[in-house]
C-alpha cells in the first residue's frame, strides 16, 4: 500500500504526466524522465479507447482537447460504475504504470 504522504508528494507529477500522456507528448515525457511506456499510438486511438471504456471524450472537438481537469471530472462521475478492468485500463492509458495510485486519487 502506498502512503498518503507519497501520494500527496507525487500529485503534481501525476497531473503533469496525465496532461502530457493525454496530449501525446511522448518526447516531452521522456525528457522530463516521466513514464512514456505503453502510450497510445495516436490521439485518435487514445480518444477512441477512453470513449469505449468510459463514454468520456477527451476532446471538445476534432482539434481541441478538453482540460485535464474536465477530463478527470467527467471520469470521476462515472468511475464507480466502471468495472475494475475498465478502471485499470483507463488508468494505464492516461497515467502509465508508475503513478496509478496518484491518478486514481485524482479521479
Amino acid at each position: 500500500m502506498v502512503s498518503r504522504d507519497y501520494l500527496e508528494s507525487n500529485r503534481l507529477t501525476a497531473f503533469k504526466t496525465l496532461t502530457m500522456r493525454i496530449r501525446g507528448a511522448e518526447t516531452e515525457l521522456q525528457e522530463a524522465g516521466l513514464d512514456a511506456e505503453n502510450m497510445a499510438e495516436s490521439t485518435a486511438k487514445l480518444r477512441a479507447e477512453i470513449l469505449a471504456l468510459s463514454k468520456v471524450d477527451i476532446m471538445k472537438d476534432e482539434n481541441t482537447f478538453k482540460s485535464t481537469y474536465d477530463i478527470l471530472d467527467e471520469l470521476a462521475k462515472k468511475w464507480k460504475d466502471l468495472t475494475d478492468v475498465q478502471q485499470a485500463s483507463i488508468t494505464e492509458l492516461i497515467a502509465g504504470r508508475r503513478l496509478p495510485e496518484c491518478t486514481e486519487m485524482c479521479i
